[in-house]
């Protein structure tokens, strides 16, 4: 697993790791989630989920508009960002089991 402090971490990161699947938080230092997630999607497809405590549909939509593959909302449950993780590996055909947690993530 990788992890970076902030968005231009995150971006560079994405670039140089080229990891299996990113999450981002919305609200970090230095460039927002949502810009981080817009400027990775100008050089990859790689499976992104915003983490966020920004709730409201608009939001949402925006941060799906902008590139995510999926949104989930603070406070949350972790077997069920597991199990976001996990099916958004399948949909990119990448297979995630207990065992394997240790593959290319960015967090």
């Amino acid at each position: 697993m990788i992890s970076g402090s902030n968005g231009l971490e995150a971006v560079s990161l994405s670039q140089t790791e080229q990891p299996d699947l990113i999450v981002l938080d919305v609200m970090m230092p230095e460039m927002d989630g949502l810009t981080a997630c817009a400027k990775i999607r100008e050089f990859s497809n790689v499976p992104i989920i915003l983490l966020t405590a920004k709730s409201e549909t608009e939001d949402v939509v925006l941060g799906l508009n902008v590139g995510a593959d999926d949104y989930i909302t603070k406070p949350f449950v972790p077997v069920e960002v597991l199990a976001r993780v996990r099916s958004q590996l399948r949909r990119y055909g990448m297979q995630a089991t207990k065992t394997e947690e240790q593959g290319n993530l960015m967090v």
